[in-house]
């Protein structure tokens, strides 16, 4: 299973549709379940407990210091210790870099 991370505000989150054409294009790459979860969805327990093999991080249109998704220690845990194979897709390659200190 990959999971599709949105870094977008929960607004975005919710109001657009897009997420489901990245993560049919996943599954069709991957030939394997894709999984779309917003940020704040995400705990160490859900990963231990889902094992996914692969974590993507989206893009977005939203400057990403307007919202908390650099704060939240469950995404920083995420980006910085996860041992998932991860990668970040435009702002979601920021908020990696962020946690990083860049």
């Amino acid at each position: 299973m990959i999971f599709y991370v949105v870094t977008e505000p929960e607004s975005v989150y919710r109001a657009k549709d897009g997420w489901t054409r990245v993560k049919f294009m996943l599954e069709k790459q991957a030939r394997d379940h894709c999984l779309v979860l917003h940020y704040a969805e995400i705990t160490r327990e859900l990963v231990a407990e889902l094992k996914p093999w692969a974590i993507c991080h989206s893009g977005g249109g939203t400057p990403h210091d307007s919202y908390d998704v650099i704060t939240r220690p469950a995404y920083r845990w995420l980006t910085r210790q996860c041992p998932v194979p991860q990668i970040g897709f435009c702002g979601g390659h920021q908020i990696i870099a962020r946690h990083f200190g860049g």
